[in-house]
């Protein structure tokens, strides 16, 4: 049986490129081995484990922060804690893409208890050393692409609009047979040559390749060639050096699309001259051309749009750096203590750092001090982001232009120097720790007049209300696309009487009366048209989101938002108020809320029902709704009729059906009074993730599953708990079955 497995998942995983996809197609393997092997019960996969120090979530981080415990009986504990749980027959653990000879009892993966073989050890390397170092019992090598698989998927990577003559095929072909099977090179190569159909061009390719590949055996060997190969077709040096910046951040991180804009900005790869917007559209517009090249991978984080680098594409970028000049120096993720050695500054290294202009220390938190800033004169993106520094480093107020300060998640810092962001005068993008002990003074930041980005935690409520007027002057324009204030006296009210300034009092009524810890908006005015995030947390007597009593609120509030986050906010009720029914029962225009693709609402004790079946009209956008440890809630939607009024005693058969097009997750924890997600039917064709823990009255999945030829159409994975899975009740006889494969 474990042959058979292993042998299923080293054919399956052959045609994947990507982690993720790997990971999918071993989940997918397991559950359905697991219907038919007694002894393959749970899975615990731990992606990338290198030698004991991969920091990821779930598993993977307990057993990557085990070696890098600096106490002796804490990291005894955490061996221990470790073999406990992967003690038993039944389980398997997976270690993927594995590099480094991994320590198995160090880190407490057990082999044998009482005499007795306890879980199943699979992993993934490139090394056979590593598979004879661990002791591995069966080894299996993942073949690459027959030649027909190999032009099946270069041809797929070409696209449909790749029209290419006879001749021009055949040349094609033999391309796509230089990536010797392997799917990494083949999609990038690929991907480079899309829309090409000039003849002579593809007979170039050619000869290149064959020159290139000669003599290559090792597959790293034979793919950094092919990969070099179509970085060198990008017909911009702008964009090569985008795409050696991914290079800098750790192997395998999701990196925020806007996160690297920034990056680009500041190295002068996006012109300067241009307006914030239009700098950002061309950031996006060449993080599409790499993805479009398959030099980058597209992926999500937290609902954020990112990008990440396969390992090999990353090898190669560090290969170019050492060949460029100035050449790169790249330690990002490796655990650096202390700087590199001095024989590693070669003289084509800039050591004096004069031209500097992005300092990025983010997530150094033992890093507690910075020498002085003030020969660095061209620095123009300083980044403290979770650091433990106790000051400013000395300088920063004689920086020529300074663009972007982030001192977010320095908790060690308790103030700034007096006038130091006055002198700032250039910044672009400012974001202090709004949680932490650093509080600021509106009249500090009247004089940063071309601000697009500001998180700051203000004195107190006067200072906001100076600080909104202040945004409401000319000199600003209303150029401002994103606020994260936060207001150290959350029992103040934020408008004591009419003559304050306006804030979407209307548009969002709970701001009106009482002071929030953290407002997110992207647009103080103009009724939150623009606004694209919000989250409310941790604010007392905020009940609804909009009320139909508000003078000002229209068709266009909010119709540009895309995530909802609401979190702690102890007198939360419904999402919609009417003057006259109630909560939740009379939809607001059809504009409102009509590009929401995240939901989500935690800690919110006194809501029982997030949507009516009318509201959800508004939604069809909708691809996440979580909701989390809300105590009271009996409804995720409410069954009402045209008239507003609750229809309880209507039979299921009797509701119609709710069409949810491209919700992709739901997430339910944690809600004791749960008796209902919709009483009637969900058609909801893109979902890919269930998520049901700790709702033990909910007694059905109102799901409807699609018929795929003549087969019950299930989503990839549901995770939930297995007894309260048994005792559920099902519209479809064979829904259960149909399932069971895919649950967690």
């Amino acid at each position: 049986m474990a042959e058979k497995m292993i042998g299923d998942i080293a054919r399956q995983i052959n045609h994947f490129s990507g982690q993720d996809e790997k990971m999918h197609t071993l989940r997918k393997i397991f559950k359905t081995l697991s219907c038919q092997a007694a002894d393959v019960k749970e899975i615990v996969e731990a992606e990338e484990l290198r030698s004991g120090k991969k920091r990821k979530r779930g598993v993977d981080n307990w057993l990557g922060n085990v070696e890098m415990m600096e106490n002796e009986t804490m990291r005894e504990k955490g061996q221990q804690n470790c073999h406990e749980t992967l003690t038993g027959e039944n389980r398997v653990l997976i270690l993927d893409d594995v590099w480094n000879k991994i320590p198995l009892d160090k880190v407490g993966i057990p082999n044998k208890v009482n005499g007795r073989k306890t879980c199943k050890l699979i992993l993934t390397t490139r090394s056979l050393d590593i598979c004879r170092w661990i002791g591995c019992q069966a080894k299996f090598k993942v073949q690459p692409l027959s030649e027909e698989e190999a032009w099946q998927l270069f041809e797929e990577k070409l696209g449909q609009q790749t029209d290419l003559s006879p001749e021009v095929r055949d040349i094609a072909m033999s391309v796509a047979a230089k990536c010797s099977g392997l799917p990494l090179a083949i999609i990038t190569m690929g991907g480079s040559m899309r829309e090409v159909n000039d003849i002579q061009e593809w007979r170039n390719v050619l000869k290149q390749l064959e020159e290139l590949t000669m003599g290559q055996e090792y597959m790293a060997n034979e793919v950094h060639p092919i990969l070099e190969f179509s970085y060198s077709r990008l017909n911009d040096m702008k964009l090569k050096l985008c795409f050696l910046c991914c290079a800098l951040h750790p192997e395998d991180q999701k990196i925020e699309r806007d996160e690297l804009i920034g990056y680009f900005i500041a190295e002068g790869l996006i012109d300067e001259g241009k307006p914030w917007q239009a700098k950002f559209d061309e950031g996006h517009s060449m993080l599409n051309t790499l993805l479009r090249s398959y030099l980058l991978e597209s992926c999500e984080n937290d609902g954020g749009r990112c990008v990440k680098m396969h390992d090999l594409i990353r090898e190669m970028a560090l290969k170019i750096t050492k060949e460029v000049h100035p050449r790169f120096m790249v330690k990002a993720g490796v655990g650096l203590e202390d700087i590199p050695a001095e024989r590693e500054w070669t003289e084509d290294l800039d050591k004096n750092l004069e031209n500097l202009t992005a300092l990025m220390l983010q997530g150094c938190q033992r890093l507690i001090y910075v020498p002085p800033l003030g020969k660095l004169r061209a620095l123009q993106e300083l980044n403290f982001n979770y650091t433990g520094i106790k000051e400013l480093p000395q300088g920063v107020d004689r920086l020529v232009n300074p663009k972007n300060l982030n001192l977010e998640g320095t908790f060690q810092l308790k103030r700034l120097p007096s006038g130091i962001l006055g002198k700032l005068s250039h910044l672009q993008r400012l974001r202090l720790s709004t949680l932490g002990p650093v509080e600021v003074q509106a009249k500090e930041l009247e004089g940063l007049r071309e601000l697009k980005e500001i998180a700051v935690r203000l004195l107190d409520i006067d200072g906001f209300k100076q600080f909104v007027k202040c945004l409401q002057q000319p000199r600003f324009g209303g150029q401002l696309d994103k606020y994260f204030l936060s207001v150290k006296d959350r029992e103040s009210d934020i408008m004591r009487d009419g003559n304050d300034p306006d804030i979407n009092k209307d548009a969002v009524s709970p701001m009106a009366s009482h002071a929030c810890t953290m407002i997110f908006f992207p647009s103080l005015c103009g009724n939150a048209t623009l606004l694209k995030e919000c989250e409310l947390s941790f604010c007392d007597g905020i009940e609804s989101i909009i009320s139909s009593s508000t003078s000002s609120y229209s068709s266009t509030s909010f119709q540009s938002l895309e995530k909802l986050d609401l979190y702690g906010l102890p007198d939360f009720v419904s999402l919609f108020r009417s003057k006259f029914l109630g909560f939740a029962v009379i939809a607001p225009s059809c504009g409102t809320f009509s590009n929401l693709k995240n939901l989500s609402v935690s800690n919110c004790p006194k809501i029982k029902s997030l949507f009516t079946s009318i509201l959800m009209l508004l939604f069809r956008t909708l691809e996440v709704i979580t909701v989390v440890q809300c105590a009271q809630i009996k409804d995720i939607i409410e069954t009402v009729n045209e008239d507003g009024l609750e229809t309880s005693f209507f039979r299921n058969h009797d509701i119609p059906a709710i069409t949810l097009p491209k919700l992709k997750k739901i997430c339910l924890d944690d809600l004791p009074e749960l008796k209902s997600i919709f009483e009637g039917r969900m058609v909801c064709e893109s979902i890919d993730q269930i998520v049901v823990h700790g709702c033990p009255k909910l007694r059905r999945l109102p799901f409807s599953l699609p018929l795929v030829n003549r087969q019950l159409f299930a989503p990839t994975n549901i995770y939930t708990d297995r007894e309260w899975w048994e005792s559920l009740e099902w519209d479809h006889l064979n829904a259960k079955d149909a399932l069971r494969p895919y649950l967690y």
